[in-house]
């Protein structure tokens, strides 16, 4: 038993430090996106019914979050399998190394490919602090993964064949057209794009469930290009029917067209889709994908696992690029490369749109941006308008890994209307990421019940625009950030907004750890409204400040305004009521 417990002190831990438990509680299990599938299966799982028994945040008001604060590690049982990303973080912040996403994802929210037939035990791992040290509890669930069943045959197409008069049934007698592959669309079904085709018009699956689109041959990704209309390259349809388990590998639907983008995937009349998911695909044009919600019940368990998006036009009647909306419950974006392309300042590069009610997972993604303005991850709920009843909650968020930079905000966590009497997200996980060369800021929570961010690199943003990094709006309640590094390179900036602003009525209730460096000469590192810090009892400690081109005098605006700026630690320590008692002198870090 000890060696156990000293074993486990040794590991990383990824939680809350200041959290504590008296017992962790794995009664619910691991909640899942399904249980069983044929191959390619995607399986997307989460620890949100995980509970802790005792738990508490010492010395700070905040509620204590199992979702938040416990460390969860996955391992898909899958020792076999060949699924990696590179970490897109620039190498000084952690990137740069290849992740095997078997055993590597940490977080409480993880997804995976099985490409292989077979039973495999998907392992989580929960460990949580304790009064006497570190506390470690483990659960399991079987996932069933299947040969896909192409009951209804297997087609072969091919750009440069002849024409049409070949069966399909083999790559020598493949068929030609377009019109041909539409044709063919049907109920368990293979069918295979050669690589070096090319197509024009759309390429429509509508009301057929069980379909793998797979290229063959080699050379590039075979092309279906919209080049006009109002049309997509590449359309999914629901209407009137269930459609089901799609796959789409490795094919590239792009789009030249002014309107619509090379995806767009819609429910129409009471319909459902579900388990559709882009598996490496290639996608250029307007807008990537567009997840329209129509009159159906929306989109369930759908996912992106990687490939590359990128806007290369500039078009500005249908601004959004990369993805827009998506699976009301249960979607994952893994391993991509979102790029915003060339455009003008009036083109906004939303990469990802979100619509995700419950279990949102955000990993391992590069974002390069490009334009004069936008946001890279905006994550939007779309509800009813205008608001009646009783607000929604949009939950089970994950963003991890993430290298997010060149365009004005990293996230944006807000709803159409940026109105938190609508919807709050809550459980709501930030980690790991780096957030740089942003025009404005790197987080702009409008619409945040609870969120943690923790172990995230955020520097050289918001000199343009002097805007902080982080900006705490009116009506948002943050859970904690922490263990983050905050930079801003030394610029001619006039604003005296800070590295991190709280500009709201509801603080920040844990703000713990960090290291904030503003090498602007007027800049203060925090503006903080201490009135309203002290009421919410938050815990404020252990952060550096530094401000190397003041002597680090006036690292402070007391008063939350951004105006009186000048105030120094021992003000601040003061005015706050002991915030920062622990506060680290100068260290090591600050003289490289």
């Amino acid at each position: 038993m000890l060696l156990c417990f000293l074993q486990s002190q040794s590991l990383p831990y990824f939680g809350n430090d200041y959290a504590r438990v008296q017992s962790i509680d794995t009664s619910g299990g691991i909640a899942c996106s399904r249980t069983s599938g044929q191959v390619p299966c995607f399986v997307q799982v989460s620890a949100s019914a995980i509970a802790a028994l005792g738990g508490v945040i010492e010395n700070c008001g905040r509620a204590f979050n199992p979702y938040e604060d416990l460390h969860y590690s996955w391992d898909f049982g899958d020792p076999d399998g060949t699924e990696t990303v590179v970490d897109p973080r620039p190498a000084g912040v952690g990137g740069g190394g290849i992740v095997n996403l078997n055993t590597g994802q940490t977080g409480p929210e993880a997804a995976y490919c099985y490409r292989v037939p077979g039973i495999y035990t998907v392992e989580l791992t929960i460990r949580a602090r304790t009064s006497w040290g570190v506390t470690e509890r483990k659960v399991l669930r079987d996932i069933t993964v299947s040969a896909f069943n192409a009951s209804g045959g297997t087609y072969y197409f091919d750009s440069a064949a002849t024409d049409d008069s070949g069966d399909g049934l083999t790559p020598e007698t493949a068929k030609k057209t377009l019109t041909a592959l539409n044709s063919h669309v049907a109920l368990n079904r293979v069918l295979y794009l050669k690589r070096g085709s090319a197509w024009t018009g759309t390429f429509l699956l509508q009301n057929a469930s069980n379909v793998r689109v797979l290229p063959y041959g080699v050379g590039d990704q075979p092309i279906i290009e919209v080049t006009a209309g109002s049309d997509a390259a590449l359309k999914v349809r629901a209407n009137g029917a269930v459609v089901s388990d799609i796959v789409f590998q490795g094919i590239n639907p792009k789009s030249s067209s002014a309107t619509l983008g090379g995806i767009s995937i819609s429910d129409l009349n009471s319909s459902l889709i579900q388990h559709v998911y882009l598996d490496n695909v290639t996608c250029q044009g307007n807008c990537a994908i567009t997840y329209s919600r129509d009159n159906g019940p929306g989109h369930v368990a759908c996912g992106i696992w990687g490939g590359t998006y990128t806007r290369t036009n500039a078009q500005t009647a249908n601004p959004g690029t990369g993805f827009y909306a998506g699976a009301k419950f249960w979607n994952f974006i893994v391993g991509p490369t979102f790029t915003a392309g060339v455009g003008g300042s009036s083109v906004f590069d939303h990469h990802i749109y979100s619509n995700v009610k419950e279990h949102a997972l955000y990993l391992l993604i590069n974002f390069v941006g490009g334009q004069n303005q936008g946001y890279s991850l905006n994550i939007n709920y779309d509800c009813p308008q205008p608001f009646s009843g009783t607000m929604e909650l949009a939950r089970w968020y994950l963003i991890s890994r993430c290298d997010i930079k060149q365009t004005s905000y990293a996230l944006d966590a807000g709803t159409d209307e940026n109105a938190s009497n609508e919807v709050q997200f809550r459980d709501f996980v930030v980690q790991h990421c780096a957030m740089h060369d942003l025009l404005q800021g790197a987080i702009l929570p409008f619409c945040v019940n609870t969120m943690t961010v923790r172990d995230t690199t955020i520097w050289n943003n918001g000199v343009a625009a002097g805007n902080p990094n982080v900006r705490i709006i009116p009506g948002t309640g943050i859970g904690a950030f922490y263990r983050n590094k905050m930079f801003r390179a030394a610029s001619p900036a006039t604003s005296v907004q800070g590295i991190v602003r709280y500009a709201g009525v509801i603080a920040v209730q844990q703000f713990t750890d960090n290291i904030i460096q503003d090498n602007d000469e007027v800049a203060t590192c925090m503006s903080v409204p201490v009135a309203t810090v002290v009421a919410a009892g938050a815990l404020i400690d252990r952060n550096q400040y530094w401000g190397p081109n003041r002597g680090n005098q006036g690292l402070f605006s007391i008063d939350g305004g951004g105006a009186s700026g000048g105030s120094t630690l021992a003000q601040w320590k003061a005015a706050g009521v002991g915030h920062d008692l622990h506060q680290l002198a100068k260290g090591s870090w600050c003289k490289s």
